[in-house]
């Protein structure tokens, strides 16, 4: 990813899966049945550390 230039869509739109695209890569998605939870801002990463932290599944990743 970070051998690939920025596109002006992917700086315009601040979407970084943009430069996969626009550079002819492929982007797969799957659906999952699990909560995702984006982090735009400072409250939205606090409140995904909070959710870590009770998660149990971290301590064995982390």
């Amino acid at each position: 990813f970070i051998r690939l230039s920025p596109t002006p869509l992917e700086v315009a739109e601040s979407i970084d899966m943009l430069r996969f695209i626009e550079h002819g890569r492929k982007v797969k998605m799957v659906p999952t049945e699990y909560a995702t939870h984006a982090v735009d801002t400072v409250e939205d990463l606090k409140r995904v550390e909070e959710l870590l932290q009770k998660d149990p599944l971290t301590k064995e990743y982390l």
